[in-house]
C-alpha cells in the first residue's frame, strides 16, 4: 500500500473550499478502502429527504420503528450500504469500531436493533486507479482523522468543524500560537 493509500483509509476526505463539483461540494467522505486499483468511500454529511422508514417500507416491504434518514453516499449507484457499530452484523470491518454492511440478511436485523448506531447510504463515492491520488495532489481534498461518533452522527456542520480542525492542526504545526480554539468562530 502506498503512503497516500495508507493515510486515507479509515480517515475523512474533506472537500476543499475550492472544489466546485456539485457531487462533493462541502462534503466529508469517510474512506472505507483505498488500494492501488481503486478507492471507495461514503459521503457522511449529505442527508436526503427520504426517511429510513419510507425506504424500508418500499425496498424491504417491512415496517421499521427506527427514526433517521437515508444519506447520499456519492454519485456512483450501488446497493444500500450501512455504516454502524455492530461487529456481529458486519460484512467488512473498516476502522475505529466502524463496520460496513450491504447484505440484506444483516441490514434488517441491524436496523431493528435499538442499541445499534446506524447510518444508511444510497450510492457511494468511487475512484479508479490513481484518480484520487491525482485529486489529492491538486489540493481538492484534505485528509483528517474522524471518529465513530462523527461518522454516525447527524451533524449539519461536520464539514466546517473538520475543516477548522485541519486548519488548526496545520497552523499549530507552524509553531504559531492560535490561542483558545474553543472561542474561534466562522465568519
Amino acid at each position: 500500500m502506498s503512503e497516500i493509500q495508507d493515510c486515507t483509509q479509515g480517515k475523512a476526505l474533506l472537500a476543499s473550499p475550492y472544489l466546485q463539483d456539485p457531487n462533493f461540494l462541502h462534503s466529508v467522505v469517510y474512506m472505507v478502502r483505498h488500494t492501488q486499483e481503486e478507492a471507495f468511500g461514503l459521503i457522511v454529511n449529505r442527508q436526503t429527504e427520504h426517511s429510513l422508514k419510507s425506504v424500508f417500507e418500499k425496498a424491504a416491504d417491512t415496517a421499521l420503528d427506527r427514526d433517521g434518514w437515508l444519506y447520499f453516499g456519492g454519485p456512483v449507484e450501488g446497493p444500500l450500504v450501512a455504516l454502524h457499530n455492530q461487529a456481529d452484523l458486519a460484512d467488512l470491518t473498516c476502522s475505529n469500531g466502524i463496520y460496513l454492511t450491504t447484505d440484506r440478511d444483516n441490514l434488517l436485523p441491524l436496523l431493528h436493533r435499538t442499541e445499534a448506531e446506524v447510518k444508511l447510504f444510497a450510492g457511494f463515492s468511487g475512484w479508479g486507479a490513481g484518480q484520487l491520488e491525482s485529486e489529492l495532489d491538486t489540493g481538492s481534498w484534505f485528509v483528517t482523522d474522524i471518529t465513530l461518533e462523527q461518522v454516525l452522527e447527524d451533524c449539519d456542520d461536520l464539514w466546517k468543524s473538520l475543516l477548522y480542525q485541519v486548519g488548526h492542526q496545520m497552523w499549530s504545526e507552524t509553531g504559531y500560537d492560535l490561542g483558545d480554539s474553543s472561542r474561534a468562530g466562522w465568519n
